[in-house]
């Protein structure tokens, strides 16, 4: 019984690996193109590795990548993103790259990035404000990922941890979390520990205003 790897290439002298070798493996897994000798990654080798996993677009040759190409590879593997041509970038690629992954946002050019790619990462995961650039970063978008976690206000732009309305969410969000381990006698510490830790953040927006003293 052959093992689930036996078809790997790196495991085949450079010499012995025919085109048809290369094709099989290929087929099995679209990664192996990258141990492909250059003279045998044909568009026809290309397409089948990138249709297989489309992160195999990493070691396609440029003068195979094509629009249809980049679509499949994107569409199969938000990564691939990576290795698509400047000049066949899109807005509806990076839409879908962003639908899969919130990830791929610091893949795309700035100049395709929009309000409602920057939504969906941040819907996705609250610490994508990471890679959102800061004239993206609104208010609305803040809102929304301090909502899913008050901690994700630690990435967002000093001026926005100003803003009165998104202080005043964080403390309300710090109050719930910390009520929510009330249900529970045994999780007493645990209210202690995630209180002190959210109000001590919270404290630092402006510690004056704020009245709050945490001793450490």
């Amino acid at each position: 019984m052959k093992k689930k790897n036996d078809y790997s290439l790196s495991k085949i002298p450079f010499r012995q690996r025919t085109l048809e070798i290369c094709f099989n493996a290929v087929k099995k897994d679209g990664m192996e193109l990258e141990n492909v000798p250059k003279k045998f990654r044909t568009a026809e080798i290309c397409l089948v590795a990138v249709q297989k996993d489309g992160y195999a677009l990493k070691y396609v040759p440029n003068k195979f990548k094509t629009p249809e190409l980049c679509n499949i590879a994107v569409k199969n593997n938000f990564y691939a993103l990576e290795y698509v041509p400047q000049k066949y970038m899109t807005k509806e690629l990076c839409l879908m790259a962003i639908q899969q992954n919130f990830y791929s946002i610091q893949y795309m050019p700035e100049s395709l990035i929009t309000r409602d790619i920057c939504m969906i990462a941040v819907k996705q995961n609250p610490y994508a404000l990471l890679y959102v650039p800061p004239e993206f970063i609104t208010l609305e978008l803040a809102f929304e990922a301090v909502k899913q976690n008050v901690l994700a206000l630690r990435v967002a732009p000093k001026e926005i941890k100003q803003i009165p309305e998104l202080r005043q969410l964080y403390l309300d969000q710090c109050v719930k979390d910390a009520l929510e381990c009330l249900d529970d006698e045994n999780k007493t510490i645990e209210f202690l520990h995630q209180a002190r830790k959210h109000l001590k953040f919270a404290a630092e927006f402006d510690i004056n205003k704020m009245g709050v003293v945490i001793d450490e």
